[in-house]
């Protein structure tokens, strides 16, 4: 009681000359230490349970009828359909579902938040409306499409047209219209063609996957019977039919042999690229195996990968009993393989893997890094490590199952994670966001924000003026701070301030409250008399970027004595 007395008299007290401000920050740091005694560590405790539920259906249901019970409708229509995988963007605050049978992609337009307004798709792509389902191989048309990639700067979408034997790339830029052109093709000479080949131009037959890396512009494409993932550099644009950079599996562009090794790969299905850890992740799906190429050193044809999941070394491809550490094996009428997809939670470290055969997603602690072998923690679609039954072994769905889920993907905005649940035709959001255990304090998800400046471009000694607003995902709202780089921190009470940059300049600005923090920025363009931009070819002034502590614990401390000192 008496600590918290002190708390409340230092939080308010008026600081005298006679105090230094290096004396302050001496007695902050002593009591940020004895803090380390009080009940605040568990907030990094989150809601995950083995076989949670799902919170809604965003695809397969509508909004006055969540089913969980029923398998979702095939018929073609604004919400129902076949679904194969699903995909979001969070930059853009757009949602894709790919329906293989159906022969479209389907496109929702969602809130700032990410979240869903309705359950209806606002847009089609290779349909002229909702209902038809016509499989072709025209420039607007697909056949059998199976995956979606974004471009998030170009505002590129990469569609796999499986039966094509080609990548079609939407330029949505303009805009979106239902049935509309693609833009560009990859693999083929032309938007009529379906040729499969084994060469640089082009696949060797259907294409199952597709990932980019908006960090590098760069494209990654699996090559099923290819037995291969292909490489497009995009960073000089895109043209159709363009050859691939860079080779996976194999050593060179014309080979395709199946190998079981430490480079080669067998029946390449699904694949993800994560940015934050520059890996490569890849389904090598008749090795019945998980491997992973880390890319942070670059790529060269047929390298080495650094690990592996679902066996016991590079060299082994045994079917083994499910387990924490191993995959489910099914036979697809072309022999048996195992299928994984994945996602990431970088704020988190949590990593995502969706065990098709399993019927399951598996998801893992990584703060300590990625090893071979490593085991997750938590499991959602069965209740324990080594049940693998479609729907926990029930005739109909649940909210809890999956039954042969493809896709996963992981929203770090507002900490939703969906699943593409394959044959229960319907995509699930699981609400992972974190909540405290300890008494006494509630989480609350920290606020969004952006931020803008007005005028955007001025000349040298004239000032702008550097504002922001906040919004918050959930309904619960709590104190925050803003943290602007350069210039301070700053109370909810402020919302602005003025600026005078001597050259172009993006501010980063950083929304934090107790659990975390969210990021914004925006720009300033800075010209000199002659109207010439003014560039500072140092970078580390040239771009300001706030920074918050990636520890709960540490933002709890920072979160307080914030107080003290924002304006």
């Amino acid at each position: 009681m008496v600590f918290c007395f002190f708390l409340i008299y230092l939080s308010h007290m008026k600081i005298q000359s006679s105090i230094s401000k290096q004396t302050t920050l001496l007695l902050i740091l002593a009591i940020s230490f004895a803090t380390l005694f009080l009940p605040l560590t568990s907030l990094k405790a989150t809601t995950l349970t083995n076989g949670m539920n799902a919170e809604e259906i965003v695809f397969g249901s509508t909004a006055a009828s969540q089913d969980f019970g029923s398998v979702g409708s095939s018929t073609a229509s604004i919400n129902s359909g076949y679904v194969y995988s699903s995909n979001i963007d969070t930059i853009n605050h757009r949602f894709f579902v790919t329906g293989y049978l159906d022969n479209r992609v389907l496109i929702y337009n969602l809130n700032e938040d990410n979240t869903f307004p309705d359950y209806d798709a606002d847009y089609v792509l290779g349909q002229s409306d909702f209902t038809s389902t016509a499989n072709t191989t025209t420039q607007s048309g697909l056949y059998y499409p199976l995956s979606t990639a974004q471009d998030e700067n170009g505002n590129y979408l990469f569609v796999v047209d499986a039966f094509n034997n080609r990548v079609l790339v939407y330029d949505l830029s303009g805009g979106i219209t239902n049935g509309m052109n693609a833009s560009y093709v990859l693999g083929q000479d032309d938007f009529v063609s379906r040729d499969a080949g084994v060469f640089q131009d082009s696949f060797a037959g259907f294409l199952v996957d597709i990932s980019y890396d908006n960090d590098n512009d760069r494209l990654f494409v699996s090559d099923l019977i290819g037995n291969r993932v292909l490489v497009y550099d995009l960073s000089e644009g895109i043209t159709s039919g363009m050859n691939a950079s860079y080779v996976l599996g194999q050593e060179d562009f014309t080979s395709d042999v199946a190998t079981t090794t430490q480079n080669g790969l067998n029946y390449v299905s699904f694949i993800d690229y994560i940015p934050e850890l520059e890996y490569l992740f890849v389904n090598d799906s008749k090795n019945f195996r998980t491997v992973v190429y880390d890319l942070s050193g670059g790529i060269t044809n047929g390298m080495n990968t650094s690990y592996v999941l679902g066996q016991d070394d590079f060299v082994s491809a045994e079917i083994q009993p499910v387990t924490a550490s191993t995959f489910a094996v099914i036979d697809v009428g072309q022999g048996n393989v195992s299928y994984q997809r994945y996602s990431y939670d970088s704020l988190n470290q949590r990593f995502f893997l969706s065990d098709g055969g399993s019927s399951r997603v598996l998801i893992y602690d990584v703060s300590a890094g990625f090893s071979s072998g490593m085991t997750p923690e938590h499991v959602i679609g069965q209740d324990d490590f080594v049940s693998s039954s479609a729907n926990k072994g029930q005739v109909s769905p649940g909210q809890s199952t999956f039954a042969s889920p493809n896709e996963v993907q992981y929203d770090s905005v507002a900490s939703n994670l969906y699943v593409s649940d394959f044959q229960n035709n319907r995509v699930l959001r699981f609400n992972l966001t974190p909540t405290p255990t300890t008494s006494g304090f509630s989480y609350t998800h920290p606020p969004l924000c952006t931020a803008t400046i007005t005028p955007n471009t001025i000349t040298k000694g004239e000032e702008a003026t550097l504002s922001w607003n906040i919004n918050w995902p959930t309904n619960r709202q709590s104190s925050y701070y803003m943290k602007v780089p350069k210039n301070g921190i700053y109370s909810h009470r402020v919302n602005s301030i003025r600026i005078n940059p001597k050259y172009t300049t993006n501010y980063n600005l950083a929304a934090i409250n107790m659990w975390g923090a969210n990021f914004c920025d925006t720009t300033v363009t800075v010209l000199d008399e002659e109207g010439v931009e003014l560039i500072n070819t140092n970078t580390n002034l040239s771009s300001l970027s706030a920074s918050a502590g990636s520890n709960p614990f540490f933002r709890a401390i920072t979160s307080f004595f914030a107080r003290l000192f924002v304006r």
